[in-house]
């Protein structure tokens, strides 16, 4: 009989099952609802800080004191500690080809992205500044802590160890990339769209590219993880500090460079 115990049951079953799928359905929704606002949020942010100087500034300010209190937060680690693994006997034609022609080929990825992306001549002589400044400040800076490199490396290299050298250059030089990316789209904005996906792509190589860097130092025996991870905070910090020095004297260094007979670019 269809009023039966049995069946009312079954239809309670029933009515519980569809609450349930219910439930799960709107639940399900309004988690992809909550995971694309705070997608939307991200990119509004992100959005806001490349395309304004001022939230650039501040953005530039934050990764600055966090990437220095980093790079002394393993000064003391690196001294007190522990220096971190390496590999003593990794050794290969390959890793040592890149760790010797780094610098060539950092310069072969500015010079791809000046080809492509050249209507704002004036951050390229920043980039090159500075990719000189972090040298050389990297350089004191090793020369001031005097921690030593591991001992029994199969590839030959003079200096200190911390922070690396290698490391500092890979991510500042990464950082610099990005940093005249942006500046050639704030300069010529209506081209430059087109050409995100084409960024994107070189951006992913080139971060390809520097971590491998930083694991041939440790695989080749000539630093200590420690060292590597302080090279990239170190470089982090001599990046931001650098390209907010060069978004504030801008004009002064056009100025100079135009006394010079340099050719600038001049701002719309």
């Amino acid at each position: 009989m269809p009023n039966s115990k049995s069946d009312r049951t079954l239809g309670k079953s029933n009515n519980k099952a569809v609450s349930s799928i219910e439930s799960s359905s709107i639940g399900g929704s309004n988690s992809t609802a909550y995971n694309t606002t705070v997608a939307l949020s991200i990119k509004k942010v992100i959005n806001k800080i490349f395309y304004n100087d001022r939230d650039m500034y501040v953005f530039l300010s934050a990764l600055f004191v966090i990437s220095l209190a980093f790079f002394m937060v393993f000064i003391y680690i690196s001294f007190n500690i522990s220096r971190g693994y390496t590999m003593e006997h990794g050794n290969n034609a390959f890793m040592s080809f890149i760790a010797s022609y780094d610098v060539g080929i950092w310069l072969l990825f500015l010079a791809i992205m000046f080809l492509k992306w050249h209507d704002n001549l004036n951050v390229y002589y920043f980039v090159v500044i500075a990719a000189v400044v972090t040298a050389i400040l990297t350089y004191i800076t090793k020369e001031i802590i005097s921690l030593p490199r591991p001992p029994g490396a199969l590839m030959y290299e003079t200096g200190y160890g911390y922070p690396s050298g290698h490391s500092a250059r890979a991510v500042s030089s990464i950082m610099f990339l990005f940093f005249a990316y942006r500046e050639n789209v704030l300069f010529a904005d209506k081209q430059q769209k087109k050409n995100k996906v084409y960024f994107t792509l070189f951006f992913i190589v080139a971060i390809a590219f520097g971590i491998l860097i930083s694991y041939d130092r440790i695989y080749l025996g000539v630093h200590y993880l420690f060292d590597v991870i302080g090279g990239h905070f170190f470089g982090l910090t001599c990046a931001s500090a650098l390209y907010a020095l060069y978004m504030k004297y801008e004009k002064l260094m056009m100025k100079i460079l135009k006394k010079m007979h340099f050719p600038v670019s001049e701002r719309p």
